[in-house]
């Protein structure tokens, strides 16, 4: 695997400043936050925490900012259009970031897109460094040989350990784990940490 370089990557474009999110709030990240069903639904469960959604895609943003103005009593939720390798690397401190969602990523199912699946990106080193020592770092799929490899890579070559792997039931929390789920397919919601 090749070194990931942080001084290759721009920064992104965005009014966020760290100092202006709150000092008493645990502090998350919601990483393709998609259309927004589960950074609202989780901001609205834990009033008490912080969540940053990124979207990297203009369509899907429009649909997450119009979903987040219709809430502007949530004031525990910050979101941005940005590339997420970008804005990881330059605008969040190391050891800060208590929950990391990484919900339904693009699986890149050929082989030779294996390096661009997130469990086998370099850039992975980086968005761990900015994890506390105590942080979850949660990912869902709907392909098995996806869940299998995300939790022998993050296990065997980035050192996390796997706290949880389940079957997702009940109500959906992102539009493509409804539409897996409507479909008959099984969603899997696996859970690393640091420590075990």
């Amino acid at each position: 695997m090749r070194a990931f370089d942080p001084s290759q990557v721009p920064p992104p474009v965005t009014d966020f400043r760290w100092q202006e999110l709150p000092t008493d709030r645990s502090i998350d990240l919601e990483i393709g936050a998609g259309q927004g069903l589960h950074p609202i639904a989780y901001a609205r469960a834990n009033p008490e925490r912080q969540l940053i959604a990124l979207e990297k895609t203009h369509t899907r943003f429009a649909k997450l900012e119009g979903r987040r103005n219709a809430h502007p009593d949530l004031t525990n939720l910050w979101i941005a259009q940005a590339d997420a390798t970008a804005f990881v690397t330059h605008l969040i401190p190391d050891q800060t970031l208590a929950k990391v969602f990484i919900l339904y990523p693009n699986p890149y199912p050929k082989h030779k897109q294996a390096n661009l699946r997130w469990h086998n990106r370099p850039f992975l080193a980086t968005l761990l460094k900015k994890m506390r020592p105590d942080a979850e770092l949660t990912l869902a799929t709907n392909m098995p040989w996806y869940a299998d490899e995300a939790v022998a890579t993050l296990t065997h070559q980035w050192g996390l350990h796997l706290t949880l792997r389940h079957q997702i039931t009940g109500s959906p929390r992102t539009h493509f784990e409804r539409k897996y789920l409507a479909r008959g397919e099984t969603c899997w919601n696996i859970t690393f940490s640091f420590v075990e």
